[in-house]
């Protein structure tokens, strides 16, 4: 799996910064906020980030 290590370190990061509550509360806005900066909006990250939970979370 060619994507492991990034996965990996992507989910350290986010547990060193605190930001991992924003992501199990789905608090989308926070964390593209707190990840991505003040301009998060500009590229809907936080939107990007629903729709792809709701297309993934679907059993």
């Amino acid at each position: 799996m060619a994507w492991a290590p990034a996965a990996s370190s992507l989910c350290s990061y986010v547990r060193a910064v605190g930001i991992d509550d924003e992501l199990r509360s789905h608090n989308w806005a926070e964390f593209g906020r707190r990840y991505n900066g003040p301009e998060y909006k500009k590229n809907e990250y936080d939107t990007k980030l629903a729709a792809a939970h709701a297309k993934h979370s679907k059993a």
